[in-house]
């Protein structure tokens, strides 16, 4: 399926879980909580009266499974906690953002947007943290019969870029999106820079889980082994980790300023690890072991309790 595609898939994958929701309290003769009300009253739907979220959780969590699932109250609860989502916790980071320069010829950035499978590439004066606007891929497509324009700049072709700040929650950025018709932004960060890109697809994905297409990777986050061990994107929170491994998450110091696994890996060691360079770190009781390294940047790490790391090596 092509992007565009997908993210008409997206949406309307969006809109039948909202109209899930909306219908299901109708049946229960409840009203919507306020935000929600906000995002449905152009279409006519929301109520004068209000409950509680909590209240409505509560209503929810009571419901029999014959009225609702658990992957139905799983969603419907991913919904509520938009709250304390923001766009830099779910945006892809600047290090890993797809964008071509603004004296880019369109023939380059269609070389990018082919190898990224991105229909829609940020286009930056200098450096990333200068982006002039956004580059649709499919506002190229009148060239296939101008061939001869392919070596121009990019720069006719590009569009208003939305910027929104990192601590910007996600309910309130998926009403920035409806109100301006628009699927991605740039997250700016405190001092003005890039910090990466956001799109309704990973708002989405916070209420549904993963969608995987054909150009993500197909590597799993979290892949657990045979011998109690998981190997884990260094992107997967910490938070994440602990909880596959059953072990309590430790306090960290005012100086331990990470939250991925990467992160932490990368803070222990005091340096990004080379490729193929064996890297092993021990934190909150847990072994880290750098498995792959790549662009300087720890791609996959091996975790697995410390005390089982212990005795497997006594073993030996």
């Amino acid at each position: 399926m092509d992007p565009d595609g997908l993210t008409i898939l997206l949406v309307a994958l969006a809109a039948g879980l909202v109209c899930f929701v909306v219908g299901w309290v109708l049946a229960k003769k409840l009203t919507l909580p306020a935000w929600l009300d906000r995002l449905l009253a152009p279409a006519g739907l929301g109520g004068k009266e209000r409950v509680t979220e909590e209240e409505f959780l509560e209503i929810m969590d009571d419901a029999d499974e014959e009225e609702i699932d658990e992957s139905q109250k799983r969603m419907i609860n991913n919904i509520f906690d938009l709250d304390d989502v923001c766009a830099g916790d779910i945006m892809t980071h600047r290090t890993e953002v797809t964008a071509v320069e603004l004296t880019a010829s369109c023939r380059q950035a269609v070389a990018a947007a082919l190898k990224s499978g991105n229909s829609r590439l940020p286009v930056y004066k200098g450096s990333l943290d200068d982006v002039a606007g956004m580059l649709y891929v499919k506002d190229l497509l009148r060239l296939v019969d101008h061939p001869e324009e392919l070596d121009s700049p990019v720069q006719s072709f590009v569009r208003q870029a939305m910027f929104v700040p990192e601590s910007r929650p996600a309910r309130e950025l998926l009403l920035d999106f409806k109100r301006k018709k628009c699927l991605i932004a740039i997250v700016v960060d405190e001092y003005g820079g890039t910090a990466g890109i956001v799109t309704m697809e990973d708002i989405l994905e916070e209420i549904v889980g993963n969608i995987q297409d054909e150009y993500d990777n197909e590597e799993e986050p979290l892949t657990r082994n045979e011998d109690g061990s998981v190997s884990v994107d260094a992107a997967l929170d910490l938070e994440d980790l602990f909880d596959a491994l059953d072990l309590p998450l430790p306090e960290r110091s005012e100086d331990e300023e990470f939250d991925t696994v990467g992160g932490l890996v990368a803070d222990r060691l005091g340096h990004i690890p080379a490729e193929g360079e064996a890297a092993r770190v021990e934190w909150g009781g847990v072994e880290f072991t750098v498995q792959r390294v790549a662009s300087r940047r720890v791609v996959r790490v091996l975790a697995r309790c410390a005390e089982a790391a212990a005795a497997a090596k006594g073993e030996d």
